[in-house]
């Protein structure tokens, strides 16, 4: 079988991945990198960011076996399809990785490595990688399990991401995460993706109608899994339980959607997500450890 390699390209290489990732899924999780909503919350419009130039894709024949997805400056992921052969497709993913942090100047690259992976953790340390203390918690919550509700205090309201001003989603994202702005641009484009839904997109909006807090879901509907992503709430309106009453929202739409259990991966210092989500009915199934290489 000849295997060859070639940049991201089009809507064809989109649903490739997106089958990819589904079966990695329905083989592995939850202990995979990607759900299906990271695929399409990463490729949404993002200033410095090219898939065509930061993706890389593994085709046998019309086949897609594994892919590596770089982060400028110095970060990077890597998938192999659960029927591809690892063993042979992870060190030229990696090698692939290192040379794009080459290239942007970085003297490290930062991958990641569940804690239950031992192939993958013996490959990166046979090529100088150390794990570092950083994580992501993967949390899951069955949908089996009643949903919670969340009442607002006086003078907010949970509404449709579709009745918000974008300019005020934007603002608040970039506040609650502590980033640049992105441009609206970048949430129009988004809303055009083939996995995204409407009624599964919520914000909170204060008595003036500004965008307080958000939580964006997202369906895997081969796996009837579900995902948070991006959830967060603007610093000036914490701890009023806004957050919770969003994500409340979207495990109810989630479930009526046909989810059977939803994910969500706070990184694992952040004490606030992982109070909001315990509160929220998550509980932890997976570490996925960061591992540095030093050039």
């Amino acid at each position: 079988m000849q295997i060859e390699s070639r940049s991201f390209q089009s809507t064809h290489d989109t649903d490739a991945l997106h089958k990819l990732i589904a079966d990695c899924w329905q083989a592995y999780g939850p202990r995979v990198t990607f759900h299906v909503g990271d695929l399409h919350w990463r490729l949404r419009p993002q200033p410095n960011r090219l898939p065509e130039r930061d993706i890389r894709l593994w085709y046998a024949q019309e086949e897609l076996l594994a892919f590596a997805w770089f982060e400028p400056p110095d970060s990077g992921d890597l998938q192999c399809h659960p029927q591809a052969e690892r063993t042979l497709l992870e060190p030229e993913l990696l090698a692939w990785l290192e040379q794009q942090a080459r290239i942007h100047g970085a003297h490290s690259l930062t991958v990641g490595a569940f804690q239950s992976d031992y192939r993958r953790r013996e490959l990166l340390k046979s090529r100088g990688y150390s794990q570092q203390p950083d994580f992501l918690c993967h949390m899951m919550r069955p949908l089996n399990i009643p949903v919670e509700p969340f009442s607002l205090p006086h003078g907010y309201s949970i509404n449709c991401a579709a009745t918000a001003d974008l300019e005020s989603l934007a603002s608040t994202v970039a506040i609650a995460f502590g980033s640049d702005p992105k441009p609206t641009s970048a949430y129009t484009a988004l809303r055009t993706s083939c996995c995204y839904r409407n009624d599964l997109d919520f914000v909170v909006k204060s008595e003036g109608g500004n965008v307080v807090a958000f939580c964006l879901a997202w369906l895997d509907e081969q796996n009837q899994v579900g995902l948070l992503e991006p959830v967060g709430c603007h610093p000036e309106h914490q701890r009023r339980g806004l957050a919770a009453a969003a994500v409340s929202s979207a495990l109810q739409e989630l479930r009526q959607a046909g989810a059977l259990a939803v994910v969500v991966y706070p990184y694992g210092d952040d004490e606030v997500a992982c109070r909001l989500y315990t509160k929220c009915g998550f509980r932890p199934v997976a570490n996925d450890y960061d591992w540095q290489v030093v050039f």
